[in-house]
């Protein structure tokens, strides 16, 4: 069995962080969409706060019908 030196190993550890740095900065992408606490702002905590659902996940997993900007102005038109 072949024995690795402290630099062999360093190199290893550098590019499995690199690998790793470079696949978590793809993930973080300013393409990535807001939280829906971003993009509801006032509406989101509203309808957290109101208990309408049994658990805080259904309303932030929640897919919208309408583009999240159309659904804050109807919101803010009440």
């Amino acid at each position: 069995m072949r024995h690795f030196g402290p630099t062999s190993m360093l190199a290893v550890a550098c590019i499995v962080f690199s690998v790793s740095y470079r696949d978590a900065a793809c993930a973080f992408s300013s393409d990535a969409p807001s939280p829906p606490s971003v993009e509801f702002g006032e509406l989101y905590g509203a309808v957290q706060m109101s208990g309408l659902f049994s658990d805080q996940k259904t309303f932030a997993d929640a897919i919208p019908d309408k583009q999240p900007s159309q659904i804050v102005a109807d919101y803010e038109k009440q």
